[in-house]
């Protein structure tokens, strides 16, 4: 193998990589609330996500949110963090 199809190969897999992290957003967009949590919940539990990840979320998020939107986030993240 040489150099040019080495770095051509890591290329395709971190494309496939970032392709297959990325969300589906429109099949949340007609989701309830509730629906949207539940989600969420399943989601966050079945991929081991960390208390530091989940605060790290957190930090980058604030500055976008409303303090209703802080205040619900920050509850949330309590319950996941159980």
């Amino acid at each position: 193998m040489d150099v040019g199809e080495y770095i051509r190969r890591k290329e395709r897999e971190k494309n496939n990589k970032k392709a297959a992290q990325e969300i589906d957003l429109g099949k949340y967009t007609s989701m309830s609330e509730e629906q949207l949590m539940q989600e969420l919940f399943r989601v966050a539990n079945s991929s081991g996500v960390s208390n530091e990840e989940l605060d790290s979320f957190y930090r980058n998020a604030e500055p976008y949110l409303t303090p209703e939107q802080k205040e619900k986030m920050r509850n949330i993240i309590m319950q996941l963090k159980r």
